[in-house]
């Protein structure tokens, strides 16, 4: 058994952290998805920080904090 140090969560030396291999996607699910959406939504940052266009979002928390 490890050691019954608190780690501040409460769970002492019980937890382990592991990653999760490539190749156990489920089916239907595929990284390539996953690469094509951030490329889109990184490429549609730039152009609208090109144009100088303010999201939603942004033009709230402009609204709120002046």
């Amino acid at each position: 058994m490890g050691s019954d140090r608190w780690d501040g969560a409460g769970h002492g030396s019980r937890i382990e952290l592991t990653a999760q291999p490539l190749h156990s996607y489920r089916k239907g699910e595929s990284p390539a998805a996953a690469v094509l959406v951030w490329t889109v939504s990184v490429a549609g940052a730039y152009q609208m920080k090109k144009r100088s266009y303010r999201g939603p979002a942004e033009t709230l928390l402009r609204k709120l904090t002046y």
